[in-house]
């Protein structure tokens, strides 16, 4: 994605899908979203009424937590990391085993010129089960054409938990693990990798690789991850949800990717795979 305008300005935003009409004169180029949700209440809640506790801010030197009696939310300060996301009694549901900066992020690979701004936040809203996150870049007047390979949202999941993908109607499934890989034959790119000796004997032989899981822009509104728990009835899913695709680069054909083993759910945009 090339900006050569005088000035430019590229926005995105993570959230809920049904919260955002009610943001909708606030966002510029788009909306997308993460949702953790239990499966059993699909209603969107009164985000108006006084039932639901207010949103809190607290603030360290190091950490950011903010919560709404729903979920609680954990940033590193300064870098706005997502260190941890806590929901439905589960303490985190990102892989703590992974380093602080390997959980939740907003990564860019750009030639950003000198004086180039980029501000991303967070948006916890009353009686809400997700996080907004967005991002606004811009190029001042004047300066040369900024270049962007891609931005992307990014969260690795307990992989304890989170065992079965879904990417669309026809396409979900459970899925092999990190570990399965780790032990799998490389194929002909390091992407591919043939399960030989998977933690689950019905994957025995199949072929992982990411790109299986890509989807056309015009079909990325949805995707992510289950947890099944069959003792409780609790089984919690969490969503990235594109409700908008029009600052996705290379037409409503060109394929991005998803969800794929780790488990990751991510959101690219633009990209140029």
């Amino acid at each position: 994605m090339n900006l050569t305008r005088k000035s430019g300005l590229l926005s995105c935003l993570f959230g809920i899908l049904f919260y955002f009409l009610h943001l909708r004169d606030f966002i510029q180029c788009v909306a997308n979203l993460f949702l953790i949700r239990g499966l059993r209440g699909i209603n969107s809640p009164d985000i108006t009424s006084n039932y639901h506790p207010e949103v809190k801010l607290l603030e360290n030197d190091n950490l950011v937590i903010l919560e709404n009696g729903i979920i609680q939310v954990t940033l590193s300060n300064p870098e706005g990391t997502i260190l941890g996301i806590s929901y439905n009694r589960i303490n985190n549901v990102l892989e703590r085993q992974n380093r602080y900066n390997n959980r939740g992020y907003f990564d860019i690979v750009w030639n950003a010129p000198g004086n180039t701004s980029k501000l991303w936040g967070y948006i916890l809203r009353r009686g809400s089960s997700g996080l907004y996150i967005y991002g606004i870049f811009e190029r001042l007047e004047g300066f040369p054409a900024m270049e962007i390979d891609h931005i992307r949202i990014v969260f690795k999941l307990q992989e304890e938990r989170f065992h079965y993908m879904a990417i669309a109607d026809d396409r979900q499934r459970i899925m092999p693990t990190a570990e399965d890989r780790s032990r799998g034959q490389r194929l002909d790119y390091d992407e591919a990798v043939l399960i030989t000796n998977p933690s689950n004997s019905q994957l025995q032989g199949e072929v992982d690789d990411k790109y299986q899981y890509s989807c056309e822009n015009k079909d990325n509104k949805l995707h992510g991850w289950i947890n099944f728990d069959s003792k409780s009835n609790e089984s919690v899913g969490f969503w990235m949800i594109t409700p908008r695709n029009e600052f996705r680069s290379g037409g409503p054909i060109k394929q991005g990717l998803t969800s794929h083993v780790g488990p990751t759910t991510l959101n690219v945009s633009p990209s140029n795979i």
